[in-house]
């Protein structure tokens, strides 16, 4: 057997997923990064960053094969393909202006912030009741919270 016409065919065979096997890691690598947008735990920041770097140099590397490749095939200048040697390699931190909606506007949206703290077996919560219980426990603060500040207001007022 020839080593060349077999490394000939898998040359050959290679190509058409070569291209395929591109547009699959570019689909994981925007849905990491959409993941990374959009929330995680902060103890999944490490093995995220691991994965976002290994999709990027994957990627990366497959472009550039994918390229080299077609520039083979054929003498015409190569296609451009995506730049995203301009991204970053993990998770970008950028400053961006808050906006916080709800039931109460300046300085009362600061004093709720400040009296409103959820117990601690709020936090990461999955279980329909649980939810349940720290919703009530959120609205019976709000309740109280409203009328202290009612209190508040009306020791203000001028008489």
């Amino acid at each position: 057997m020839n080593p060349t016409l077999v490394c000939v065919g898998c040359a050959l065979f290679s190509w058409p997923l070569l291209a395929a096997d591109c547009a699959d890691l570019e689909i994981k690598l925007n849905a990491l990064e959409l993941q990374l947008k959009q929330g995680y735990r902060l103890n999944e920041l490490p093995k995220l960053q691991r994965q976002q770097q290994l999709l990027s140099s994957r990627f990366q590397r497959c472009l550039d094969q994918q390229q080299a490749k077609s520039a083979q095939h054929s003498q015409a200048r190569p296609a451009k393909t995506p730049a995203r040697s301009n991204m970053p390699s993990g998770p970008a931190f950028s400053a961006s202006q808050l906006q916080l909606s709800g039931p109460y506007q300046g300085e009362q949206q600061q004093a709720w912030l400040q009296y409103y703290q959820p117990p601690e077996r709020c936090y990461g919560v999955r279980d329909t009741a649980q939810i349940a219980w720290c919703a009530e426990q959120r609205q019976r603060a709000k309740a109280q919270f409203d009328r202290q500040w009612q209190q508040k207001l009306a020791k203000s007022l001028p008489e």
